[in-house]
């Protein structure tokens, strides 16, 4: 496995946390109150694997990354849904319908 994986990890984080960002800011309902914590999560898990890759612990490193994309093929579905649930206006204030 190659640590070309890490950026990708935390560019999903991002994503989920500005997608999260425009939902609270636009006063869309997210599906769960305990996004924010599954996301503080996920840093965790994001943080082991880059560990692990340093400790050159791929068999670990491989189960860690199973788990963090598990937790997002969970998460961002339901934000994604949320978001598309209703148009939303960025700070641009031009009309996104995010998908």
């Amino acid at each position: 496995m190659s640590t070309k994986i890490i950026p990708h990890i935390y560019g999903s984080i991002i994503s989920l946390e500005k997608s999260i960002a425009l939902a609270v800011e636009n006063n869309v309902a997210l599906p769960s109150k305990d996004l924010p914590k599954i996301i503080s999560e996920m840093k965790k898990v994001a943080q082991l694997i880059q560990l692990q890759f340093a400790r050159n612990d791929n068999e670990n490193a491989t189960r860690s990354l199973k788990l963090f994309y598990g937790l997002l093929s969970m998460i961002r579905p339901l934000v994604i849904d949320t978001l598309q649930s209703k148009p939303v206006r960025r700070k641009k204030d031009q009309v996104a319908n995010l998908h």
